[in-house]
């Protein structure tokens, strides 16, 4: 008798730590999926920060591009918002496809504000077409004495810190570069991106303020270029055929 509430007992424990595992796996599981969500953007589609940054996981793919291993750190000394206040959008222009960081930055009077944004990008059809070169543009803005600027830093694919290949700067002022342009001397498969946004003032009235940021990447051979190839080449076919 002893011996059969002993193995109930057992039998009860067993199916306790069954359901615990269970439950623990469960929720490793969902953390797995969670971590490994990856949203496609059209362009104009809008997703917020706060859902890819700090070990999330998560990534975004824009065009053939994928976005992710987003960072983000907020410094100053009043007044500082995380990322719950960025968005991120998928954008494109002449140069290529790319994303877009909107956010409230701002300070005024003598306010101060450092803000690291880093992430990686990868081109999904590597090595068809490697990315070639970056554009960086931004709507700084000031008042006074005030100041902004975008310092980025572009790393190879061993990771940021690791070997930079290249930096680029906009700002405001002393005069006022809106954009820049980084042209690889090698084409990349990944990259890895480090934005330094910076804001501040020295005296009462001064203001400073950034609300887009604009990425977008160019790729060679082109996809456009290459599509004009195709048909040059078909074309030639053609006309081989009648004659």
């Amino acid at each position: 008798m002893i011996w059969e509430v002993v193995q109930a007992e057992r039998g009860q424990d067993m199916t306790r730590r069954g359901l615990v595992l269970f439950c623990a796996g469960a929720l490793a599981f969902c953390a797995g999926v969670r971590a490994g969500t990856v949203t496609n953007l059209n362009v104009g589609d809008t997703v917020n920060f706060a859902d890819y940054v700090d070990g999330s996981g998560n990534s975004i793919y824009i065009a053939d591009k994928l976005f992710g291993e987003f960072n983000f750190i907020a410094g100053g000394n009043t007044n500082v918002f995380g990322a719950m206040s960025i968005s991120l959008t998928a954008i494109t222009n002449s140069f290529g496809y790319g994303i877009k960081i909107s956010a409230p930055f701002h300070t005024s009077d003598t306010q101060l504000k450092d803000f690291i944004s880093d992430y990686s990008v990868t081109v999904s059809n590597a090595p068809g077409f490697l990315i070639s070169d970056l554009h960086l543009d931004y709507n700084g803005f000031v008042v006074g004495s005030g100041f902004s600027s975008v310092t980025e830093t572009v790393f190879d694919y061993q990771g940021i810190g690791v070997n930079q290949i290249d930096q680029g700067q906009v700002f405001e002022p002393p005069s006022m570069m809106m954009q820049t342009n980084l042209y690889l001397t090698t084409p990349q498969m990944k990259l890895y991106i480090e934005k330094d946004i910076e804001l501040g003032g020295d005296v009462t009235g001064d203001q400073a303020t950034i609300s887009a940021i604009n990425q977008v990447f160019s790729q060679i051979p082109e996809p456009s270029s290459m599509m004009l190839v195709v048909s040059g080449l078909a074309g030639l076919c053609l006309l081989r055929r009648r004659s």
